[in-house]
């Protein structure tokens, strides 16, 4: 019997849905399961490998920190998307395979680059996250906040931009830019100094502290 995300992408195809693009998450896994091709599964089985071999290797994740290998990868391989654009661009279908053997050597070459790009990352903020820092910091007080908070500024602001007539683009980078502001005033407004953040970051690291942390004591 077909799940719900299969019958999602069998609709799509007799719709005349050709290409798709999404952030893969665990709030749609069934989808992205029924958006299964050989294409899609060579390039999550590379994550897969490459995750196995980061947890795994710890030799391997500090050759990623290293500065001769991730300015090399970011130069090489930033250029390589600006190709593919320029390729699917000049299709007479835009973005469009005309066999099985040009399918497979683009997506090939989409996850290496992607691959080469992602432990090149991987490698710089491992650099700054061992760098502690008053940035770093900071980030990391608001992550969670901005993680529980972020889906309720990016709908309803995309939502009203969208009904409000905003092409396209607009509505993407103004939903983006309301996922990380809104959580954030959130946090200095109703989080900072009151018990939430207890919840957020953990007493030791909040800001507000008891006078008489035996009380504390008490609770825990």
């Amino acid at each position: 019997m077909r799940h719900g995300g299969q019958i999602l992408v069998d609709q799509l195809k007799i719709q005349g849905v050709r290409r798709v693009f999404c952030v893969p998450g665990e709030s749609y896994l069934a989808a992205l399961d029924g958006l299964f091709e050989k294409g899609s599964l060579l390039f999550l089985s590379i994550f897969f490998i490459m995750g196995m071999q980061l947890m795994n290797s710890q030799k391997f994740l500090s050759t990623l920190q290293l500065r001769k290998f991730i300015i090399p990868v970011l130069i090489l391989f930033s250029f390589v998307p600006i190709a593919l654009i320029g390729w699917g661009i000049m299709k007479d279908e835009a973005f469009s395979f005309d066999s099985s053997t040009e399918m497979w050597v683009v997506t090939g070459l989409a996850t290496c680059t992607t691959v080469f790009l992602v432990l090149a990352l991987i490698g710089s903020a491992n650099r700054w996250f061992t760098a502690n820092g008053p940035i770093l910091s900071w980030l990391i007080r608001l992550s969670y906040p901005v993680y529980v908070f972020h889906l309720v500024f990016v709908y309803s602001v995309g939502g009203y931009l969208m009904f409000a007539g905003l092409n396209a683009t607009m509505v993407v980078l103004m939903s983006a830019m309301a996922g990380i502001i809104g959580p954030t005033i959130i946090y200095y407004l109703l989080i900072k100094r009151t018990p939430l953040d207890w919840v957020f970051n953990g007493y030791k690291h909040s800001q507000l502290k008891l006078k008489n942390e035996a009380t504390l004591k008490r609770f825990l």
